[in-house]
């Protein structure tokens, strides 16, 4: 496969999970609530609404992972695009709830004079100081491995 062969079949995929995401948005949530079913897991007192993300993206995962293992499926009607086209939206949904939490929590902030939100008295960092932080530990170079401390004196 040629670089633009794969640039043509993730643009295909991503059109095909943002169809999906609508349509089940619509079937899960309305068209008021965006997140309405993420938010229920809360509600009904299962886990926290992230954890509830990380479960059906776990439910993802495991799937492939038992395809690739036996190499049949019994839900005939998923094949495994389909189940990869499906995975491509829950990081999205998860970050659009993580967007909406934050503007909700920064609605709800005082301002500083320089603008910055004020949480529990003190100021949260500005995009300036985050892109400080970000230009240090790139300058840093690749993360280093650390030992997997599963098995004693291995590294993972």
């Amino acid at each position: 496969m040629t670089t633009e062969q794969l640039a043509q079949l993730h643009e295909r995929m991503c059109e095909k999970a943002r169809s999906l995401m609508l349509r089940k948005n619509h079937d899960y949530a309305g068209l008021k609530k965006t997140f309405a079913n993420f938010e229920r897991v809360k509600a009904m007192d299962i886990c926290e609404v992230d954890t509830g993300f990380f479960v059906r993206m776990c439910d993802k995962f495991s799937r492939l992972i038992s395809l690739a293992q036996t190499g049949e499926a019994h839900v005939t009607d998923e094949s495994v695009f389909d189940t990869l086209v499906d995975m491509i939206n829950y990081p999205i949904l998860y970050a659009g709830w993580l967007t909406e939490k934050n503007e909700r929590k920064n609605e709800q902030l005082p301002r500083t004079t320089e603008g910055n939100h004020v949480k529990r008295g003190r100021a949260r960092r500005s995009k300036r100081e985050y892109a400080g932080i970000i230009r240090a530990a790139t300058a840093l170079g690749p993360a280093r491995r650390l030992p997997n401390r599963n098995h004693k004196g291995t590294e993972g």
